[in-house]
């Protein structure tokens, strides 16, 4: 179980497995291990939650809802432009294209 929620975070995310293991400095061989059914210790696993921002009940598949409350649209728009009045579907789209491009350019560092 515990394998199974930490890869479905890591793709959720965006990222994989081994590039998650790679930022958190554990060892490539400890997520073979788990995915033969090992699970982290008590310290790695706290890891684990907080990089994802989950509980380690959730990633252990004692708690099966992810606790993770996602901001709406509004929120966002508040949160980048400071209040939501007069943002328009088009400026809205361009920053989410502008962060979409951000994002795969820093993919695309890590690849090199």
């Amino acid at each position: 179980m515990f394998y199974e929620n930490f890869k479905s975070l890591c793709d959720n995310n965006g990222t994989t497995v081994t590039a998650v293991l790679k930022k958190l400095n554990i060892s490539t061989s400890k997520g073979t291990a788990w995915k033969n059914g090992s699970v982290p210790n008590g310290e790695v696993l706290s890891r684990l939650a907080s990089y994802f921002n989950v509980s380690t009940d959730y990633l252990l598949g004692k708690d099966t809802k992810d606790v993770r409350n996602p901001a709406t649209e509004d929120d966002i728009k508040f949160a980048l432009f400071n209040g939501a009045d007069g943002i328009t579907d088009e400026m809205y789209e361009e920053v989410k294209a502008f962060a979409a491009f951000v994002k795969q350019r820093e993919q695309q560092k890590g690849k090199k």
